[in-house]
């Protein structure tokens, strides 16, 4: 069962967002060690499943899992998705999407040039149409067809009746390519009528960033100082986790800087 610090607001320790969380997590670790063998990626799976447990004694539960994933997902990968997956007027769930509803936004591989993203499902139809292209993915699918990486659901973010993938470009192309009508995607929809994230994670780096920034352009740099200055006290007015953080790290190593 997963570990609650009570000082964090509810919603961070979110079974479904945990979950999800782990899921990307094992997904991109793996992806970085192809050699693994099946034993060997299993006792990763298993591991990461037991950042946020009491079996993970050299971990801080809650902050260190996110912290963790912003790491690897955001800071490895370049996914801005932990502020969606953490976000208080988000919520979370399974099901399965219409691939005409969805829309590819990263480059598709080609041995022939194609018009840069992002591309719907019918013009991924079309290109696939093309025979050296065809040809190529079917080589690609005749070799990943039993990948584990293929299972996992993909992730999108519902605005109005728009689907924005969050992770999952290449499951939806090739979902698209077996002519597949919908595929399995974790669905987040907000709550709320701002279309924005509220009340995110934002990680102890994030801000010791900006802090370890504001003590090099004091006295050098007033309006640069200024602005990181606003940035803080933006997160630290309008976000919980911000808040948390900001105040652990203020008392720590930064204590006496002049910042709020």
């Amino acid at each position: 069962m997963a570990l609650n610090q009570p000082y964090y607001p509810r919603h961070i320790s979110d079974p479904v967002r945990l979950y999800i969380a782990t899921q990307l997590i094992q997904k991109e670790l793996i992806k970085l060690f192809p050699s693994l063998t099946d034993a060997c990626r299993n006792q990763i799976n298993q591991d990461v499943a037991n950042w946020n447990t009491k079996s993970s004694f050299d971990l801080t539960p809650i902050r260190d899992f996110w912290n963790g994933a912003e790491g690897i997902l955001g800071g490895f990968k370049s996914k801005n998705i932990v502020r969606f997956l953490t976000a208080e007027n988000i919520v979370w769930k399974e099901q399965k999407v219409p691939i005409e509803k969805l829309t590819h936004w990263a480059k598709v591989d080609s041995p022939i040039k194609l018009q840069p993203p992002p591309y719907s499902a019918a013009q991924l139809r079309e290109i696939f149409k093309v025979p050296a292209i065809h040809q190529y993915y079917k080589d690609i699918e005749d070799k990943t067809a039993t990948n584990f990486r293929n299972a996992y659901p993909i992730i999108t973010l519902k605005t109005n009746d728009t689907l924005t993938i969050l992770d999952g470009n290449r499951r939806m192309r090739r979902a698209v390519f077996l002519n597949k009508s919908s595929i399995n995607s974790y669905v987040g929809s907000y709550t709320s009528s701002t279309g924005k994230p509220i009340n995110y994670w934002i990680s102890n780096i994030a801000i010791k960033e900006l802090l370890f920034t504001l003590v090099e352009s004091q006295g050098v740099h007033s309006s640069s100082s200024e602005t990181i200055k606003n940035i803080l006290k933006y997160w630290v007015n309008n976000n919980e986790t911000a808040r948390i953080n900001f105040n652990e790290l203020i008392q720590g190593r930064f204590k006496g800087l002049d910042v709020l």
